[in-house]
């Protein structure tokens, strides 16, 4: 039976769809993955070869229908502050290389990402308003193992490219705020 698939970088950023899904620990090493009978979960912990990995390593041992990155991230504009965006595209600032995603309708505000191999800062120059470091490694996994239609990226952004990391609470009510709605479009 094929499953969702959920991956976080962080284990709090995983807590709210841990709690909302009641999945329970199945695996610890090489990843942490928590799982019920309809979905999973699995921590890649922070960078895009990780979430590379990850993302590889789940494919190769669930039968996955859809694979879901939700996280948090960098914005340039305070505007977007706490705001969950459909990412449309990622572009990975190493190489310069884009991917775009196809997204025919969403509730959310779609953004491209760029993924940055290093924290960026409050004077990083990146092509687009969001920014993280797991995007472009998850997706370009995750597209040798199933169709672009299936792999659904949502980012909340938590601070204007500041070198502070939000509060654990704070992380869990931004993603859970957006639970329902992200559901509602997988």
């Amino acid at each position: 039976m094929s499953i969702k698939l959920f991956q976080t970088a962080t284990l709090t950023e995983a807590k709210p769809i841990i709690d909302r899904y009641d999945l329970k620990l199945y695996e610890k090493k090489p990843f942490s993955i928590y799982k019920n009978e309809n979905a999973a979960l699995i921590i890649s912990k922070i960078g895009k070869i990780d979430a590379s990995i990850a993302a590889s390593y789940a494919f190769c041992k669930f039968e996955i229908s859809k694979i879901i990155n939700i996280g948090i991230c960098s914005c340039k504009n305070e505007k977007d502050l706490y705001k969950m965006f459909r990412i449309k595209s990622v572009i990975d600032k190493a190489s310069d290389k884009k991917i775009s995603l196809k997204i025919k309708n969403s509730i959310f505000m779609k953004a491209s990402l760029t993924t940055f191999d290093k924290e960026a800062l409050h004077n990083a120059i990146s092509p687009s308003p969001l920014i993280d470091m797991e995007a472009y490694g998850f997706l370009k996994a995750s597209m040798k193992f199933t169709k672009i239609e299936n792999i659904y990226i949502y980012k909340v952004a938590s601070d204007l490219l500041e070198n502070k990391i939000p509060k654990k609470e704070e992380v869990y009510a931004m993603i859970e705020k957006f639970l329902p709605d992200i559901e509602r479009e997988i």
